[in-house]
């Protein structure tokens, strides 16, 4: 359940049952592995590239992610202790929660400060890499974003400048920029759209914060697992109707999306 980052122990209380840091460190490097682009294993195993991975953007963008979130959690996620200690639950749930696998093995992430569940849930948004085990959008897409984003500042500046967005060594089509943007956009308007659904379905019985309902809807489309505030451990306090909420959110993501929306055209159903 580590290599397919799924989440899931033979123990109620998950990795912290164990409370073992060599295990910790075990399950870390294989939820890395998993939720890396499985070419580049290809190209370690069969072609003994063993540079493969410090030459590819995304992996690098991907461990640079990880490592800046983790330095905002260590020093201002609220987390007691020493450094040693901070860097080790930090750095955990980042891996966790980014690569979608779900462990947890420290139960009071969820008191962490609010920058640090803010991370948390645009970790779990964002996900792992693509051609991986992984959920989310893919750190791919956000990476051709952030490029796409800077080339269009850089013509506001040089309106007559002809630059293309490149990716390593190669030149992206401004095809593949549409769809990764259209994907991208789609992608948070639904959970925007399901977070406000989840708001509204839940304030009929009883008071449910932000936090909660966009983390319950960032770990159901990207497969996480765990959330935080009332769905931190399980959604046991989600009436039915946010359950079936949190299904839809669950299944559309796992389908990344497009097949599911293509049932909503009627083009779609015509012969």
């Amino acid at each position: 359940t580590t290599v397919s980052t799924a989440g899931y122990s033979p123990l109620a209380s998950g990795i912290a049952a164990y409370n073992s840091m060599i295990i910790e460190l075990i399950v870390v490097i294989f939820m890395i592995i998993g939720a890396t682009s499985f070419f580049l294993h290809y190209q370690l195993i069969h072609k003994r590239n063993v540079h493969c991975y410090l030459k590819d953007p995304e992996f690098l963008f991907y461990m640079f992610l990880l490592f800046f979130a983790t330095a905002i959690i260590v020093l201002w996620g609220g987390i007691e202790g020493d450094l040693f200690h901070r860097i080790r639950f930090a750095g955990f749930h980042v891996i966790s929660i980014s690569t979608t696998t779900g462990f947890t093995n420290n139960f009071e992430y969820d008191h962490w400060s609010s920058a640090a569940n803010m991370v948390l849930i645009l970790l779990m948004l964002i996900g792992g890499c693509a051609g991986a085990t992984a959920g989310g959008i893919k750190a791919l897409r956000i990476l051709l974003v952030q490029k796409y984003t800077r080339r269009e500042l850089v013509k506001l500046l040089h309106p007559k400048a002809v630059q293309s967005v490149r990716l390593g060594n190669l030149s992206v089509t401004e095809g593949v920029l549409i769809s990764v943007i259209f994907f991208t956009v789609v992608y948070l308007a639904i959970f925007l759209m399901s977070t406000l659904a989840l708001l509204i379905i839940e304030s009929i019985d009883k008071e449910f914060d932000v936090f909660s309902a966009m983390s319950a809807v960032a770990t159901c489309m990207g497969g996480v697992g765990p959330g935080l505030g009332d769905v931190a451990f399980d959604f046991s306090k989600v009436t039915p109707l946010g359950k079936l909420v949190s299904f839809f959110c669950m299944y559309i993501g796992r389908m990344e999306i497009m097949p599911v929306l293509l049932w909503f055209l009627p083009d779609f159903w015509k012969r």
